[in-house]
């Protein structure tokens, strides 16, 4: 999942502080987080395995707290 978190922080360094950025940096966070379990599993226990922890990292990034980091700074 590293890449797809490399690529969120970029979004998030790179981009314009926006409602609008925020929300679509974290949904295609999301979607490559999904893309990148479906493709790299070795099986279907690893690949079901990864769920949770996906939707756990994309509810972190989409919290009020994330929110706060993204519109004014770390």
């Amino acid at each position: 999942l590293g890449p797809a978190c490399y690529i969120h922080d970029w979004m998030w360094r790179n981009t314009q502080t926006t409602w609008k950025n925020f929300r679509d940096s974290n949904r295609i966070f999301l979607q490559n987080m999904k893309a990148i379990n479906e493709h790299r599993s070795l099986d279907d226990n690893e690949r079901i395995g990864r769920v949770p922890l996906i939707y756990a990292y994309y509810l972190a990034v989409s919290s009020l707290t994330a929110a706060a980091v993204f519109f004014c700074g770390d």
